[in-house]
């Protein structure tokens, strides 16, 4: 475990916010704290496994390594469609995916015109494609700067252990008419603050529209739009009802935490109260499920929903 200053300002000052494991994979059983910088607001991990040790927690059922590709476009058509809503009106160039896992986005792209290159930090995700991607760091892949007209970065920032610096390099490589798109969770909602919904340990770096732009801005660049859209990473609202009634029952905040974001515990989480089968809980969780869809498109629109994706130019 290493101990760092804020990833944004470099203070020195933080509040801690809450403490959560790693629930979703299990890698160990250490406690994480969640801290948020009481100078820029940027919430963090602190402190956190270093670099060497971060690649534990990675697993391969986190690339999803067997999915081959005809599967994989299957499985993922929805959301290639979701993120080519966000590019569509852009004329074909050049496409830089960063953190492009096994190349799926790529490959949608390039069947619409683009051509396409990919970066990824791990090797784990095999590339089913056979598209252009180097495996390693930004800055060692060599591109040439002010070549790409788009640059992607879909659930990836809040993974890197300097997103100042990534940023930085895509600012370096884009063409001063590019454009990149940047999507995070955003802790500003309720999955992310209340529900904590976020990929502890793997989400080091949790965004809210302020910290993101000022992000985006300490690197040259000027955010043009924001947009917030559960349906394209998942993380909406489902269980809040549930979480209040435990809470108000007694249970605690891990535990509910843990069998939120565990599938094994679900049927404990929506059907169940203090560890006991409760016919009045399986009410709670129906109601919860009708309420959904709309607290979702009212938690987008106020700009509090957990996905948010940002636009953005060199300024």
């Amino acid at each position: 475990m290493e101990y760092i200053r804020c990833p944004l300002c470099e203070a020195d000052r933080t509040k801690l916010v809450f403490r959560r494991k790693d629930f979703m994979h299990k890698v160990s059983e250490e406690e994480f704290c969640v801290v948020r910088c009481k100078k820029c607001g940027l919430v963090y991990i602190n402190p956190r496994p270093s670099e060497e040790e971060i690649h534990a927690f990675y697993p391969k059922e986190f690339y999803t390594v067997h999915l081959n590709a005809e599967t994989l476009l299957e499985e993922k058509k929805g959301q290639l469609g979701l993120k080519y809503q966000y590019v569509k009106d852009l004329r074909p160039g050049r496409l830089l995916d960063v953190g492009c896992m096994k190349g799926e986005f790529m490959y949608y792209m390039q069947q619409r015109g683009w051509k396409v290159q990919g970066i990824d930090f791990s090797t784990k995700p095999p590339n089913v494609f056979g598209l252009d991607i180097f495996y390693g760091d930004l800055e060692a892949a060599g591109y040439e700067e002010s070549s790409f007209d788009l640059i992607t970065l879909w659930a990836v920032l809040e993974h890197v252990y300097q997103p100042r610096k990534i940023l930085s390099e895509v600012h370096k490589l884009l063409k001063p008419s590019g454009m990149t798109i940047v999507l995070v969770t955003n802790f500003r909602s309720l999955p992310g603050r209340f529900m904590r919904h976020d990929d502890i340990p793997r989400h080091t770096t949790l965004f809210t529209k302020h910290t993101l732009t000022k992000t985006l801005r300490s690197c040259g660049f000027r955010p043009m739009s924001f947009h917030f859209n559960c349906d394209l990473f998942g993380g909406n609202n489902r269980g809040m009802l549930n979480y209040l009634v435990k809470i108000a029952a007694g249970e605690r905040i891990g535990d509910i935490v843990a069998q939120n974001r565990q599938v094994a515990r679900w049927h404990e989480f929506s059907s169940q109260l203090r560890g006991r089968p409760s016919p009045w809980m399986l009410k709670v969780d129906a109601k919860d499920q009708l309420l959904m869809p709309h607290l979702d498109r009212w938690m987008d629109r106020l700009h509090c929903g957990f996905i948010m994706i940002a636009k953005a130019t060199r300024d």
